[in-house]
């Protein structure tokens, strides 16, 4: 089947024209064992996760609704999106 690795570096590209530190910005993907579904998670540096989360979520469900459309379209795949926050680390 063919990978989600466009759809990785769209969100990479979009999330990196919301924040403040491009550079710190990363997003992994990891798929499902029957290669039905990509979970993309989205790094970025501890004070701009708000920025990609947005208003009451609001930037992070455009991002979501976004990249479902074309993971479907596309891949014939579901896509799901998280975002990494730093300051929730288990490890404390």
């Amino acid at each position: 089947m063919k990978d989600n690795h466009e759809l990785q570096h769209w969100l990479k590209d979009t999330v990196k024209l919301l924040v403040d530190a491009p550079d710190d910005v990363d997003v992994k993907q990891v798929d499902s064992e029957d290669d039905s579904m990509s979970v993309f998670t989205i790094y970025s540096a501890a004070a701009d996760t708000g920025k990609v989360i947005g208003k009451k979520g609001n930037t992070i469900d455009g991002i979501r609704a976004l990249a479902s459309v074309i993971s479907w379209g596309k891949f014939r795949k579901r896509s799901t999106i998280t975002v990494n926050d730093p300051s929730k680390r288990r490890d404390k």
